[in-house]
Order: C-alpha cells, then sequence, then structure tokens
C-alpha cells in the first residue's frame, strides 16, 4: 500500500551549523558541505569536511536517515535539492547553507529508498513551484512543510526499490568510469601523436572562412545541418560549403571546434575553413582541439577571434601519409569513446524510467521480477 503525507506530518526541520567564522573551518570535527548535499543522493563519507566545534557548543549533529537539503540557489530548478544520510559515520555536522529533515518515525522508511524518493520528478516539481525570489531562489520552510512525499509503507518493497536504481547506479558508475579512462588514453594518445612534425603557421594549411547569417534560408525540413558553437542548430536546403571543414566560434564560444564532412550552412558567429591540399581536415580538427583559444582572445567582454590570429597560429604537421595513420588511430580511440558515450546515456535515461514508475506506485517490483 502507498500512502501521501506532507514533510511537516512525517518529521521535523533542523538549521545546519550556526555562528562559524572562516577561521573555525579546516580542522576539527567532519560536516557535510553544501555540494555533498546538491551532488548526491547519498551523503558521501569520503567528502567530508571539517570545522571546530568547542565543547559546550550547541550545533545539531546529522543522523542516519536524516534527508538533507539545499535551502537556495540561483536556479528554481536548483532549489531543494537533496541528500540522505545512509550509513553511520559518527558525529557530524551540517553546512550552514543547508537544512536537515529528521523523520519522527525513522524505521518506517529505508534511507536508500528516501535518497531516491526525495529526488524523484514529483518532488523535483514541488521544489521548484515552491522556490521563492527573482535573483537568488530560496526554498522556505512553510512551503517545504507542505510538500508531499509519496511512499509504499512496507519497508521491504521500499527496499526493493532501492536496490533496483543501486544496480542502475552502478551500471552508471562503471560507465562513467569506462568514459573517463577512454577520454584520457584518446588525450594522451593526442598529446603524443599531434605534436610530431614540421612547424608552421596555420595559414600554410588553411583559410579561414566567415559564416553567414540563417535567418533566410531556415526550412524545418531541411537537407542541410545549420552549424552555431554548440552543433547542429537548425536545418538549411542551401549549403554554404560543401567539402569536409573544421569550423570555430568567431563570438561568444570560441573554444569548441567542430568537424563536418558534409554539406552544412555556418551562422555568422562562426568560421569554417577551407582546407588546402597536402592537409587532412580531420587532422586539423584535432589539432583545434588542442589549441588554447582563449590565449587569442581579442575582446574584454563577449570572447572572440579574428581570422588574422587564427591563420598566424603556429602548429606542427607532418607529412599527409603520416596524418592519415594518425587520424586511424585517434578515429578509433573516438569511436570507442562515443560507444560508451551512448551506453551511458542509455543507461541513464533507464535509470530515469524506473525512477518514475517506480516511486509512483505505476510498477511494482514484482513486475520487474516476472511476478503478476
Amino acid at each position: 500500500m502507498w500512502i501521501e503525507k506532507s514533510f511537516s506530518e512525517l518529521g521535523y526541520t533542523y538549521t545546519g551549523l550556526s555562528g562559524k567564522n572562516k577561521s573555525a573551518f579546516g580542522s576539527g570535527e567532519p560536516y557535510i558541505p553544501y555540494m555533498n548535499v546538491f551532488s548526491n543522493e547519498s551523503v558521501d563519507p569520503e567528502a567530508f569536511e571539517f570545522v571546530q566545534i568547542n565543547k559546550g557548543e550547541r550545533q545539531n549533529a546529522v543522523a542516519v536517515g536524516d534527508a538533507l537539503f539545499t535551502t537556495s540557489s540561483e536556479t528554481p530548478e536548483e532549489v531543494g535539492m537533496s541528500s540522505v544520510l545512509t550509513e553511520d559515520v559518527g558525529t557530524v555536522y551540517l553546512n550552514s547553507f543547508c537544512f536537515g529533515l529528521r523523520f519522527y518515525r525513522p524505521n518506517d522508511f529505508d534511507p536508500k529508498f528516501l535518497s531516491y524518493a526525495l529526488r524523484s520528478e514529483n518532488i523535483r516539481k514541488q521544489m521548484f513551484i515552491a522556490a521563492q525570489g527573482s535573483t537568488r531562489h530560496n526554498l522556505s520552510k512553510q512551503n517545504f512543510n507542505r510538500m508531499r512525499l509519496k511512499f509504499p509503507t512496507d519497508t521491504k518493497e521500499q527496499f526493493r526499490i532501492a536496490a533496483v536504481l543501486s544496480a542502475a547506479d552502478e551500471a552508471i558508475t562503471a560507465s562513467r568510469a569506462l568514459v573517463k579512462k577512454y577520454d584520457a588514453v584518446k588525450q594522451g594518445l593526442m598529446q603524443d601523436l599531434l605534436g610530431k612534425g614540421e612547424r608552421m603557421k596555420l595559414e600554410r594549411c588553411l583559410r579561414i572562412c566567415y559564416g553567414k547569417d540563417q535567418k533566410q534560408i531556415e526550412a524545418t525540413d531541411g537537407i542541410y545541418p545549420i552549424l552555431g558553437s554548440g552543433g547542429e542548430m537548425g536545418r538549411t536546403n542551401t549549403y554554404l560549403y560543401n567539402k569536409p571543414s573544421v569550423l570555430i566560434g568567431r563570438k561568444g564560444t570560441i573554444d569548441n571546434p567542430l568537424y563536418i564532412e558534409t554539406p552544412f550552412w555556418s551562422i555568422d558567429t562562426m568560421y569554417y575553413t577551407e582546407i588546402f591540399n597536402g592537409y587532412l581536415p580531420k587532422y586539423l580538427y584535432y589539432v583545434f582541439t588542442l589549441i588554447p583559444w582563449y590565449k587569442y582572445n581579442e575582446a574584454s567582454g563577449v570572447p572572440s577571434l579574428s581570422g588574422s590570429t587564427i591563420h598566424k597560429i603556429e602548429v606542427n604537421i607532418p607529412d599527409l601519409n603520416e596524418q592519415i595513420r594518425i587520424v586511424e588511430i585517434l578515429t578509433a580511440a573516438d569511436e570507442r569513446l562515443n560507444i560508451e558515450r551512448e551506453r551511458l546515456k542509455k543507461l541513464e535515461h533507464i535509470k530515469l524510467g524506473l525512477m518514475n514508475d517506480l516511486l509512483t506506485s505505476r510498477v511494482s517490483t514484482d513486475v520487474l521480477q516476472g511476478g503478476n
């Protein structure tokens, strides 16, 4: 059976650390910092920080099963991010920018289940609605206490739900580790391979060309991509260039090079390149990814690059056969990395679907296990 209760019915709130100045931090007793709450469904004991607590000083310690919440944020979507202390770590305190919720009947809840339930779509929507403020958004205790949590009364079902979601988390964690590993391998290969060859200015390899405004040529069902610094931002039936090219931002985001082999349109805040004979476009793309572009920024406000500055940047370029060999190696590394990134996206999507099903009573764990 599932029931729904307000937070005020389920428990009472308490504050984090108070009366502390900068000199009190850095040593002493462990406390849970803001980002530990913000970033983790369950509190990470490896990410505690330390604060001096004087003898007889009254500060609220966090207990196993307590739910912790961020009080404010710059955006309403990030107000009230939760984390639950799911294991006994001894005496630990809470930072002053968060507050805790202690349940009147803690044995009614599996702490790991709570860690997922409090980040469910339903709770996040309530937090968004409750956020107050125009520049910095705050969560009032009055609004918080009115929020309602839906949960199964059977703690065994809570445990089973948490076990399913924990298994999804373990798969996600393993996939993230592989993404990190493959990315490190690729970066190492790039550092080793792209420093070879003759030193030359980019103007010897390519010509910088200006993109154009796309407003007059946009077409929802267009066959060619319209490219901006973040990638595809629309479609068109008219192309600006139809050969392999490397693109780089002219204004705004200037450190995210793109590579494309098919016809495209580039917007007016982007440069595209015409690559000269004897130089492989994709090799130059990899070279572009290692250039510290902000070093060449020419504006004090919105970052910008000039074509003449790009032309004068010096890079190492080997002969064409070596370029081809290096591109084959880096492309293989890219493919392996992208496969794992796609797998990670799928796993994250699966977990989101499981949360939406299991934390709303839409699907029971019996169904997942093949029951009726």
